[in-house]
């Protein structure tokens, strides 16, 4: 692939002090569950996650 070792290993353990991977050595690597991401909408309390092309909210769906 044209990549030497140290920045792969470098990146490995940047995604472990991140949280995202567990690393084992002399045996590998597995990556940890991610935490349910957020959109920014939802974050604020009474907005609405859906929202129409115009950038305001969607109607309801049809029963």
């Amino acid at each position: 692939m044209g990549v030497s070792r140290t920045p792969v290993r470098e990146a490995l353990l940047k995604l472990e002090m991140e949280g995202l991977l567990k690393l084992y050595p002399k045996k590998g690597a597995s990556s940890s569950p991610s935490p349910p991401r957020r959109s920014p909408t939802s974050s604020r309390p009474g907005s609405s996650s859906r929202s129409s092309p115009s950038g305001g909210p969607c109607p309801p769906p049809p029963p």
